[in-house]
């Protein structure tokens, strides 16, 4: 790869003349030319083409600079390649260190106690109703990774409108409840509510999970086919921005807790 800020600086140099002089002759700033000079900005079409006349170097500048807009774009490429591939994002939520979900209609798979889970499957047009219990032991199943000997830091944070709504029975309602605050007294987990009256807000789009494996952050997605992991970094970042924004509305955990044993008691 040709170095264009170093021929500029040499040719410059060479001629024993300053930035200013450059700047001059070109019309342009000196700033810009020290911009070009340090690489922080790679000089193009009609600035490139009357440097080129001005040192003299027929179309080498020009050919210098399409190669170093070239390469940046090679590189943003590079960036935006996808996270490396785990086989499911089971595997993912198993590796995590920390493990950040949002729900608006439903509590975190992770946070379901079996009652409720079972109800929401039932409710599934999607699903083979014969693999039901089988679902149902798979999410149990996962859970143990809240129980772990080295736990992911988990957080969520529900919408107050899974708390209203009835899944399975009233009872079934209230033991759902008291799970929320008894897993909350695990220093690794909290819970977050965003109460009726935040209006709307980021969250309202749909559910999403952060999973933060190594140095690395991975996205799930859900929909009514199960949902897609998301390892772009892009789509990433914007569940990130979209996760800093719903706790923006959450209550803290404290007056999280308050509502949740206040909708408890509903629960009747």
């Amino acid at each position: 790869m040709s170095d264009l800020p170093a021929k500029l600086r040499q040719l410059r140099n060479e001629r024993k003349i300053t930035q200013i002089t450059v700047a001059k002759a070109i019309n342009v700033s000196k700033s810009l030319i020290a911009s070009f000079e340090q690489g922080r900005l790679i000089p193009q079409y009609e600035t490139v083409d009357r440097l080129d006349t001005f040192y003299g170097t027929g179309d080498t500048l020009s050919k210098m600079s399409a190669d170093a807009v070239a390469e940046r774009e090679r590189q943003r490429d590079r960036q935006q390649r996808q996270l490396p591939v785990f086989d499911s994002w089971a595997d993912l939520e198993a590796s995590a260190t920390m493990l950040r979900s949002f729900q608006p209609l439903l509590i975190p798979g992770l946070l379901q106690t079996e009652g409720y889970a079972l109800a929401t499957l039932e409710s599934s047009v999607t699903l083979d109703p014969t693999d039901i219990h089988r679902h149902v032991t798979d999410r149990m199943a996962r859970q143990e990774i809240l129980n772990s000997p080295k736990p992911p830091r988990f957080m969520a944070v529900i919408d107050q409108t899974a708390l209203r709504r009835k899944v399975g029975t009233p009872l079934i309602m209230r033991d759902q409840c008291d799970a929320l605050i008894k897993a909350c007294l695990r220093p690794h987990v909290s819970i977050q509510v965003v109460p009726e009256d935040a209006g709307a807000y980021a969250g309202t789009n749909g559910p999403f999970v952060l999973a933060t494996v190594g140095p690395e952050t991975y996205g799930f997605v859900e929909d009514q086919l199960g949902g897609r992991v998301v390892d772009v970094r892009d789509e990433v970042d914007l569940l990130m921005r979209a996760w800093d924004e719903v706790k923006l509305n959450a209550l803290n955990q404290r007056q999280s807790l308050d509502l949740i044993a206040r909708m408890a008691e509903t629960w009747k």
